[in-house]
């Protein structure tokens, strides 16, 4: 459901499945072996590729993404909490907190409701470029893209229907259990 790839028809289509289904896609492709590069919701689908290619395969080179988010656990809160944190920590757990804090509304919105605002963003292709430059904004240090740039973003997603990749969240963030981590060796 993302540029011009048709949207899943059914539901269960989550990042596990598009590993099987990218590490199919590769071998039918004729490629004995190949790298994976990812970025943000990618970044779920290529961790899930270290898990579903197995290593004694030989096809996945290894996988590199500039979107791994480390979020504090129970015990860095508590520490920041208690002003216990070293400079670097405190940065870091005020950072995080940021993000989550003013960014990821969106995320909640298109898992809880992705047909409910799809349908809004389908009869509204502005409404929907607007959602989009937000986004965009929110998350790159508010570069100033160009109206160009938000145009042909939006029309990317926009072309093969908007529920589609906004049902990507509800699938995301309904895999039963998080990927694996550093579950492949680099070689």
């Amino acid at each position: 459901g993302f540029g011009f790839s048709p949207a899943p028809q059914h539901a269960g289509f989550d990042p596990k499945t598009i590993a099987a289904v990218l590490d199919a896609f590769m071998t039918r492709l004729g490629y004995a072996r190949y790298g994976v590069v990812s970025t943000d919701l990618g970044w779920w689908v290529g961790m899930w590729m270290t898990d579903v290619v197995p290593p004694s395969s030989g096809r996945l080179a290894g996988h590199f993404s500039d979107f791994f988010l480390v979020p504090p656990n129970a015990t860095d809160l508590a520490r920041y909490a208690a002003n216990l944190t070293t400079p670097e920590e405190t940065r870091m757990i005020a950072s995080n907190q940021a993000w989550y804090d003013g960014h990821t509304g969106y995320q909640h919105v298109q898992t809880m409701q992705p047909l409910a605002v799809g349908q809004a963003f389908s009869d509204s292709p502005v409404g929907f470029a607007g959602w989009v430059w937000h986004i965009l904004f929110s998350v790159s240090d508010q570069h100033p893209y160009t109206f160009d740039e938000i145009i042909t973003t939006a029309f990317v997603l926009f072309v093969q229907g908007t529920w589609g990749n906004l049902r990507y969240y509800k699938e995301l963030f309904n895999v039963s259990k998080p990927p694996p981590l550093f579950s492949c060796s680099f070689l």
